[in-house]
Formats: C-alpha cells, structure tokens, sequence
C-alpha cells in the first residue's frame, strides 16, 4: 500500500465524529469490547452532542446524522485538513467488489495517527468536545444469491428456522404468512440478489434524516467507486 498525498482525494470526505464520552474513555481508545455492560459509557451528553454539532456546521460541515456515540459529518478534504491541522492521504488497498473479485479500491487516510483513517482532533477548535473522528471506508455490498459457506454449524435461511420454530406444520396447512406486512428500520431498499430471486420488496418507505430515495441503500451511497 502507498500513500499518495494530496492525489485522488474525493470531492467529498464522509466520517463520524466522536462527542466526549461520559465515561472518560474515548471511542477510539477502547481497550475492551464494546456490549450491553458498557456501552452507555461510550455515549455523550447531550449538550456536548449539540455544541459538536454546532460548531462543525458553523465551520462548513455538512452534519448528516447525529446519534448517542457519532455524528454522522461530510466536507471537502481541504475542510478537514485545515480545521483539524492534519494531513489527509488516499492509499490503494485490496478490496472484493461486486462482478470484479479481487481488486483494490481508494482509502482516504490520516497519517499523523497510528490508528487507520483516525483524525485527532486535539489541535482543533473543537478538543474540548470531540475525541476524535473516523474517515468513512468504502463499502461494497456482497451480491451472491446465495449465503457465504462458513466452517462451523450454523443455520440455513430460510429452511432451518422454519422447521426450528416449527413453522412447517402450518406451511404445510397452507398458513404461510402471506399477505402480511413486516416493518423493520434500515438504511434502505438494495436490490440484492438474494432479496430479488424470492420476490422480496420494499413499499412503503418513511424516509429517515438525509435519506433522498426510497428505493435505494443510501447508507454508504458516498463510498461507492
């Protein structure tokens, strides 16, 4: 992998921004897993939330989303570098995409931190509020038809959770649940393969904050290549 500094940076950078947890740790420090037992300590209060939020949008960020832990930024690379008084690089690393296989795909980096795609925030106008903010990483959907083979027992979608409730007594009696509807929360309708082949669909759609198309995943539409 080669950094390559100032060269193919986008013209937008997406990442999440840290407000100061509650629990005196930082997000990005945690020397423990994350679950149920401490999650809340990784939380901000909401003042800091709000004048995070302020502030960032005050010095041109745009602020997507805000939830307990990040806010949810974009902004050019110029923003970022000056704001923050970091550097920004793009790095080439390997990636699977859809219809390609192995390829590689642009990273945009930090290199004045050890962690990857981490900006420090301490020399910025926001120390006092931020911990820390993660540059956003490509994402490509998997879209095989068919689940990932894995080595260990697991159960197989639908079939095996079928006969494990024992569903399959009253889909032979013709009770299949057809003609019912189920809501769930998502980032969005993406025409999977897998969703496809079985008629799945999607209608109709609430949309969420920043959310601009009911039929689409929206929630990594800027990390595309």
């Amino acid at each position: 992998m080669t950094a390559r500094e100032g060269e193919g940076l986008p013209e937008v950078v997406y990442a999440q921004a840290s407000p100061r947890s509650v629990g005196g740790s930082s997000l990005f420090e945690a020397t423990r897993t994350i679950d149920h037992r401490n999650v809340l300590n990784y939380t901000s209060e909401q003042a800091v939330a709000q004048s995070a939020v302020a502030r960032l949008q005050a010095a041109g960020f745009r602020v997507l989303q805000v939830s307990p832990t990040t806010v949810n930024i974009a902004g050019p690379p110029a923003l970022y570098q000056e704001y923050f008084a970091t550097r920004l690089v793009t790095e080439e690393r390997p990636v699977v995409k859809p219809a390609v296989g192995e390829t590689t795909a642009t990273f945009v980096e930090c290199p004045d931190t050890d962690l990857p795609g981490l900006i420090d925030t301490s020399n910025s106008p926001v120390a006092d509020v931020l911990e820390g903010v993660a540059i956003e990483e490509p994402v490509y959907f998997h879209q095989s038809p068919f689940a990932p083979k894995r080595g260990y027992w697991h159960l197989e979608v639908p079939g095996d959770v079928s006969l494990g409730i024992n569903a399959d007594k009253a889909h032979r009696m013709q009770i299949t649940g057809a003609g019912v509807r189920v809501v769930m929360i998502d980032s969005g309708w993406f025409r999977h393969p897998y969703f496809v082949g079985r008629g799945y669909r999607s209608a109709p759609v609430v949309l969420g904050p920043a959310a601009l198309n009911p039929n689409d995943d929206e929630g990594f539409q800027g990390f595309r290549r």
